[in-house]
């Protein structure tokens, strides 16, 4: 592990988000041992006029207004201004770069971040990193993200390879994306995400009472959390889940994106939207699921992905039905059922509805400790000190 390091991470979502991802695990892994600022998104794509968007713009100024904050994992956070309207005028990209240099520069030496160690989770930092004294600079891929609606892929591109000029490694989330890289001759290194494993192993060794709101729905419960993005999720699957089962009952817990309206999406009376819960909230919900669903459209974003949810899922117990998603057919395999159609995928949740003993729980749950984050911190840390300068 990385110790007595200065660490800055530039994420692709807002450390308040609600979603605990990637980058906040590998924050809070590096946090126990270094001294780590997390700075926040400033977006990839243009605001919309939804009220989420205006206030996210309005929470983004009064994060901004306090420098940085300092949170109970040890994280500092810093949420940068942009002017998030007409981006693609020059006047518009030389003050954003400039307000970007002033602002973390003027939280760097605040902080006394000297020499740090960076991990760019995105691009869109280019105009400050390599020129942050850095020991080494790290770029952290969990995405392809030319697959997301409303993405300037050009943009993309172009900035991506100013990124890759500076970057002395490049850790990924999935296999496919470092064969991209690694092709390239670029020092490219696989490491899969972790799981909190202690805290969703609580599902299988706690007796956790029923939430509030899933107590008046009935099992069995096939459950998902996560972003609830129609890009990522099959709706039609869900709902034709829900009209071949209706004793079955979907519970989705999550924040859709910020154009969707949940109510419009969902038809079924057993399809059940709960909204966002708090991340430590979850391992309750997952102790009365009967099955993890990771129901995923095969697009170009699912391809490249390897799911976060997975690992929580079988920490906590529960037998696992996903679309055919090509890091899960890798590395987990023997670990979940895979389909690879819609009719197929509920015959899968039917055989895993039939595999809910304590016992079988407890062997999933053992299974997935030896993907922790702790030991996933290990590896990035080994990986990256072998380019400190």
């Amino acid at each position: 592990m990385l110790r007595g390091e200065n660490i800055i991470i530039f994420s692709s979502d807002d450390w308040s988000s609600g979603l605990k991802t990637s980058k906040y695990h590998v924050a809070r892994q590096l946090a126990r041992h270094n001294r780590v600022l997390y700075v926040n998104s400033i977006g990839l794509r243009a605001p919309t006029a939804s009220g989420r968007d205006l206030r996210r713009i309005v929470d983004k100024l009064v994060s901004f207004s306090r420098i940085f904050a300092d949170t109970p994992e040890g994280v500092f956070i810093h949420t940068p201004i942009a002017i998030p309207f007409r981006r693609s005028s020059r006047s518009v990209k030389l003050l954003n770069s400039n307000l970007l240099r002033f602002s973390i520069r003027a939280v760097q030496l605040r902080l006394s971040l000297k020499r740090p160690v960076v991990f760019a989770f995105v691009p869109t930092f280019n105009d400050v990193i390599g020129h942050l004294g850095e020991k080494a600079i790290a770029y952290y891929c969990i995405d392809d993200m030319r697959g997301y609606k409303d993405i300037d892929t050009a943009w993309f591109d172009r900035e991506e390879e100013r990124l890759l000029n500076r970057a002395n490694c490049i850790i990924n989330s999935a296999y496919s994306l470092h064969e991209g890289f690694a092709e390239r001759g670029l020092a490219s290194f696989h490491v899969p995400h972790g799981v909190d494993w202690s805290l969703f192993r609580k599902a299988v060794v706690e007796d956790l009472p029923v939430p509030d709101d899933l107590r008046d729905i009935p099992q069995p419960r096939l459950g998902f959390y996560g972003f609830l993005s129609d890009e990522w999720v099959d709706y039609p699957l869900l709902e034709r889940i829900a009209d071949r089962h209706p004793e079955w009952h979907i519970v989705l817990i999550g924040r859709p994106s910020a154009d969707m309206d949940m109510d419009a999406v969902i038809k079924s009376p057993n399809i059940h939207y709960l909204g966002l819960k708090k991340f430590e909230s979850l391992p309750a919900y997952t102790r009365h699921f009967s099955v993890g669903l990771i129901p995923f459209n095969l697009n170009a974003l699912t391809l490249h992905c390897n799911p976060l949810k997975l690992l929580e899922y079988l920490s906590g117990g529960l037998p696992v039905v996903t679309t055919a998603i090509p890091e899960v057919e890798r590395q987990y395999a023997s670990d979940a059922y895979i389909a690879h159609s819609h009719d197929e995928y509920i015959d899968m949740c039917e055989r895993a509805l039939a595999e809910g003993s304590p016992e079988e729980r407890e062997q999933r749950s053992a299974a997935a400790e030896k993907h922790s984050w702790e030991r996933r911190a290990e590896t990035i840390s080994e990986i990256v000190r072998g380019y400190m300068r």
